[in-house]
């Protein structure tokens, strides 16, 4: 048995409206979900293009927490508060004053990102796999992966990708399984248990054989296409694949050529 302190909670919500608030949490019998006294919902109610609105944000966050006497604070999320993750000094700029508020206040920050766009849906979760700046991964403590199972939909799949201070023990061997359910009409996540995340990938090692000649066609394009000195970039737009992807099949085809020399 162990005890937890009880944490006064904040969270910014760029995502949903009261009304889609209401529909979410409300029981099959016309009642409400009953949050704790001890969380606080914020929204996001200033234009994002506004002059100096970080700078505002930034203030505003710091007061409430203050003032609510908050311990825990969500932030949901990233892609709408900076209005283009593709601007690294915007997310910089952003990042590294929410790191400052968290050493100044010794709060914890909950950040949530939404995954970066065309990613390959047979290969592991990491820290490229979050949507904007590549260095975005750098400055966090901790990052968990979170997707649905493409072997069961209504399964949650969720992976510790970082840990600055502990022995990563939910890596790719042993992440942690919900499923999705409706309860009396909310949705809830139950615990299922731990797994490997292979046995959760689209195109697992069960049906590789079947995938195998897909695959062996793309590594002889890239291979031609590395012949003729194309960026990685060009190679993923031919492919319709990400760069990431383009990237593991370069490193197979390495270790084929230190296998079989020419």
């Amino acid at each position: 048995m162990f005890s937890t302190v009880q944490n006064r909670v904040m969270v910014i919500d760029c995502e949903m409206t009261d009304r889609q608030i209401a529909n979410r949490y409300q029981y099959s019998n016309g009642e409400f979900l009953h949050f704790s006294d001890n969380m606080y919902r914020s929204k996001l109610n200033v234009n994002i293009l506004e002059k100096d609105f970080l700078k505002k944000l930034l203030y505003s966050i710091n007061d409430s927490i203050l003032r609510y006497k908050i311990t825990f604070l969500i932030i949901d999320n990233l892609m709408s508060i900076i209005y283009d993750l593709n601007k690294p000094a915007l997310v910089l700029e952003f990042i590294t004053n929410i790191k400052k508020l968290q050493e100044d206040t010794l709060i914890s920050i909950l950040l949530i990102a939404h995954p970066r766009k065309g990613i390959d849906l047979s290969e592991k979760m990491d820290l490229e796999d979050i949507y904007g700046s590549s260095y975005i991964g750098n400055f966090l403590d901790y990052a968990f992966g979170l997707r649905k199972s493409n072997v069961n939909p209504s399964e949650i799949i969720l992976k510790l990708l970082k840990t600055r201070m502990d022995v990563n023990n939910f890596d790719s061997e042993n992440i942690i399984v919900f499923k999705l359910e409706n309860i009396d009409g909310v949705p809830i996540f139950s615990y299922i248990g731990i797994d490997s995340e292979v046995n959760h990938l689209k195109n697992s090692e069960t049906n590789f054989i079947k995938n195998n000649e897909k695959m062996i066609s793309e590594l002889e394009i890239i291979k031609n296409c590395k012949e003729l000195k194309l960026p990685n970039t060009t190679i993923a737009n031919i492919l319709k694949l990400n760069e990431k992807t383009i990237r593991n099949k370069l490193k197979l085809i390495d270790q084929e050529n230190s296998v079989n020399p020419n």
